[in-house]
């Protein structure tokens, strides 16, 4: 019997001045009992330190990927995901 292949699962999260509250985001999800194959946190011009902070995590674990938008680019939450989702490579794609 041929084993079936797991799909895999592409979390994506727009992020603006989120430095409180990402890292403790970013550890939820990496520790579900099924975690997301891929987190993709797009940072839509943060002024906090939001960026450094998915970034320190992002050398932690290869599942964490960061966009970081350039001014101009973002600009709505709906834009930011989108920028995300081109990014994803999952099988199944949550916001």
């Amino acid at each position: 019997m041929k084993e079936m292949k797991r799909p895999t699962i592409s979390v994506v999260i727009p992020a603006h001045n989120e430095e409180k509250v990402i890292e403790k985001c970013l550890k939820a999800l990496l520790n579900q009992t099924r975690p997301p194959d891929e987190i993709i946190v797009v940072d839509d011009n943060s002024t906090d330190n939001t960026h450094e902070k998915v970034r320190i995590f992002s050398k932690q674990s290869k599942k964490i990927k960061l966009i970081r938008l350039k001014k101009g680019e973002g600009g709505s939450a709906a834009s930011t995901r989108n920028k995300g989702a081109e990014r994803a490579s999952g099988d199944y794609l949550v916001f």
